[in-house]
């Protein structure tokens, strides 16, 4: 005999999140990345000419959370005082692509005229 269970099973389906298409400020990190392999927050502040590391480190986890870096940290580096270190993903590196291959497009097309 099967137990029959008078609950009800709600099941809800959440599609991805909307995010607004990245800016230019968030590109410039995508590209330091490539450029350099690796990156530290504070580096990429540095080497982007920006006070605040809070804002850069935004923006990383922004880039992050879309699956366009990633980031290299242990536990064990809180107590070591390292910080983390992110790098491009393969996702980051084919929007790269992509916007260089429509930047070049765009220039044929300009010269064409």
């Amino acid at each position: 005999m099967a137990a029959s269970i008078n609950s009800k099973l709600v099941v809800s389906y959440v599609g991805p999140k909307y995010r607004r298409p990245l800016n230019d400020s968030q590109l410039d990190i995508l590209r330091l990345l490539y450029k350099f392999r690796f990156s530290t927050s504070e580096l990429a502040a540095r080497y982007l000419g920006k006070a605040n590391i809070k804002l850069v480190q935004k923006k990383l986890r922004v880039l992050e959370d879309q699956g366009y870096a990633n980031k290299r940290y242990d536990k064990s580096y809180k107590l070591q005082g390292k910080p983390a270190t992110y790098y491009l993903t393969p996702k980051g590196a084919r929007l790269l692509q992509q916007l260089t291959n429509s930047l070049k497009t765009a220039a044929i097309r300009i010269n064409l005229l």
